[in-house]
């Protein structure tokens, strides 16, 4: 009677023991996801400002056997060689209706229009992502450097066109992959008829 007294008591500390121990807290897992900054690189979706860039993570990755597919040759987005376009003798010279200027980039963070999420891009030494763009110096003022027949009738202006393109990408869950990233092209002249100030036919 009394070891059985014993072992009831026993077994009783022993749960008494395991209620007390508080349960570890699971792992938490890290999310990679950038924070953007309003301040910088304003109006662009892909920016080479980032406090909070992921470093040693990303050179570990770049290092494992199951991602080196993604920086075989002609995999990466490299910027183009300006080619000098050969001239025609006797020739005019050929001149932009929009002031312009060539911008390069090595973006670390950027929107993905694949996933619909901010990502950080890979760009770490010998892993090297650039991106070369044309931009309009003033799109929302700039009007063309052409003079048409019907000023009254027409207005010009300087409109920036984008491009999308793939860049290795950090996702959310610490993996490399393919991302589309919108970023800039070039600027066109463009003209649009203005209604009001249109010449009433009589």
């Amino acid at each position: 009677m009394i070891m059985k007294n014993l072992n009831i008591c026993l077994v009783s500390i022993l749960i008494c023991y395991a209620l007390a121990v508080p349960v570890k807290e699971s792992r938490k897992i890290r999310k990679f996801i950038p924070k953007i900054r309003k301040t910088s690189c304003t109006g662009l979706e892909i920016c080479n400002d980032s406090n909070s860039y992921p470093t040693k993570r990303i050179q570990k990755l770049v290092k494992r056997k199951k991602n080196l597919p993604f920086f075989s040759t002609l995999n990466l987005i490299e910027p183009a060689d300006d080619v000098p376009v050969p001239s025609l003798r006797d020739s005019p010279e050929m001149k932009n209706l929009c002031r312009t200027r060539t911008l390069t980039m090595v973006p670390k963070t950027g929107f993905d229009h694949q996933s619909q999420e901010h990502r950080y891009i890979v760009n770490v030494k010998d892993h090297v992502q650039t991106v070369v763009y044309e931009t309009c110096v003033n799109p929302k003022e700039q009007e063309c450097k052409i003079d048409l027949k019907n000023p009254y009738e027409y207005h010009t202006g300087c409109v920036q066109k984008y491009n999308m393109v793939r860049l290795v990408s950090l996702t959310k869950t610490g993996n490399l992959e393919y991302g589309k990233f919108m970023v800039p092209s070039t600027c066109v002249c463009s003209y649009f008829k203005d209604i009001n100030n249109a010449i009433p036919v009589l």
